[in-house]
């Protein structure tokens, strides 16, 4: 008997498997990167990189080898309880487009891979042509093959819960499809409206901190902040960068860069329809007002005052220094040579360092080490000085805290059985 050919199509299939389960790295092509959605729109994607291949659990359709098969991601959240219809629409009716449902509440996105619990829904036939979930349904969960139904019972939604859907393009080619949202009772677009929410400006006054009421379209805010507008025009927004737009969809929180320093006063921001002919815009599209504005003061300058003390342990050999404002991790030197101590009895200082790890270099404590702990009672002084790196503290704004600044703490004797 010849096992050559066996052998052969056992290798070529191992072969089409491993080419089939490549990594996905377009937007929207794994769960933590989904597409957020809105009921009232209709969402094009014209094209369907080839990737994808993991495995979708789901107990009922266990024997099917479900993948997820240049597979594109969609998020919503359910605002009113009841049943979701929606329909997928390919650019070629000759496409075999699938789909599955999951109720992540509370879940990692990636979940979906391992708990099949999850899935609420779903459609693998292997017919071709539209697809989705609607009255025509009969089934709440389709498997593969062919012959199978191409539409789904609508499933029920809960208010307030999180949910993914996969769109698996089984068919192997470039073709688009529209995914649209109708006929259920259940209610996915959040009915607040967009709008600013607050402002304020850094102590240099040339930055504002801009947050909006709820997380909004990356790819309607211009990185030039053309949106934007200061009245006194005193200065103008020259950059604005949206947090979290540099790999995902949605921003609340935008840094709003000015063309120079702001005086001490009150101001208002105002917003416009920017370069790309709108304001900002929620997943259902809808823009941000152009009759909103907030207000907001820039205060004068002033140096960080030397604040407090954390509590002493017994026998101390460091002392940990709390701001009220944030320090210049730079202004430190390490060496400690910024301070003195004097008191009861000497005492000599070994290092100094801030806790430089949150955000980037600033700091709002100062951790001052001993060359030994403190064993004997006594009264001490902390004092602020010129260190050898030419300067004593400055703060963000770069102001340096004066010469001379000091805090007071005591030491309790140690008792030696």
């Amino acid at each position: 008997m010849n096992f050559r050919i066996p052998i052969l199509f056992f290798f070529l299939f191992i072969a089409i498997q491993l080419q089939a389960q490549t990594s996905c790295t377009a937007p929207g092509q794994n769960p933590s990167t989904a597409f957020p959605v809105c009921g009232t729109s209709v969402f094009t994607q014209t094209t369907v990189p080839i990737c994808g291949g993991k495995p979708m659990p789901f107990a009922g359709c266990q024997n099917d080898g479900l993948t997820d098969v240049n597979p594109f991601w969609y998020k919503f959240t359910c605002y009113k309880s009841g049943t979701l219809g929606f329909l997928i629409t390919p650019k070629d009716l000759g496409d075999d487009y699938d789909w599955e449902l999951y109720d992540i509440t509370g879940r990692a996105p990636n979940d979906v891979y391992t708990n099949s619990n999850l899935v609420v829904s779903n459609n693998w036939s292997g017919e071709t042509g539209l697809t989705g979930a609607s009255s025509a349904g009969s089934q709440t969960f389709v498997c593969g093959g062919t012959g199978k139904p191409l539409f789904s019972k609508m499933p029920d939604l809960q208010e307030g819960h999180d949910y993914l859907i996969l769109i698996s393009h089984f068919t192997q080619s470039q073709s688009g499809y529209t995914l649209s949202f109708g006929g259920g009772t259940a209610v996915i677009t959040d009915d607040k409206l967009p709008a600013l929410e607050k402002v304020d400006a850094t102590c240099g006054g040339d930055v504002l901190r801009l947050q909006l009421n709820k997380k909004m379209k990356c790819s309607s805010i211009t990185t030039s902040g053309s949106e934007f507008y200061i009245m006194p025009a005193v200065a103008n927004v020259t950059a604005s960068t949206a947090f979290g737009c540099s790999n995902g969809f949605d921003s609340d929180s935008l840094l709003l860069q000015l063309s120079g320093f702001l005086p001490p006063g009150n101001y208002m921001l105002h917003i416009k329809k920017g370069s790309d002919g709108n304001t900002i815009l929620d997943y259902c599209d809808r823009p941000i007002p152009e009759t909103d504005a907030l207000s907001f003061t820039v205060t004068p300058r002033i140096p960080t005052p030397m604040d407090s003390i954390a509590p002493l342990k017994c026998a101390p050999q460091q002392v940990r220094l709390v701001f009220e404002k944030p320090l210049l991790c730079s202004s430190i030197a390490a060496n400690g040579s910024d301070f003195s101590i004097n008191g009861t009895y000497p005492v000599s200082i070994a290092s100094a360092a801030g806790s430089c790890n949150g955000t980037p270099g600033v700091t709002s404590e100062i951790l001052i080490n001993f060359s030994a702990p403190l064993q004997v009672a006594g009264n001490f002084n902390i004092v602020l000085k010129t260190g050898t790196d030419g300067n004593t503290l400055f703060n963000e704004c770069g102001e340096q805290t004066p010469v001379g600044s000091s805090l007071a703490f005591s030491v309790a004797d140690t008792v030696n059985a």
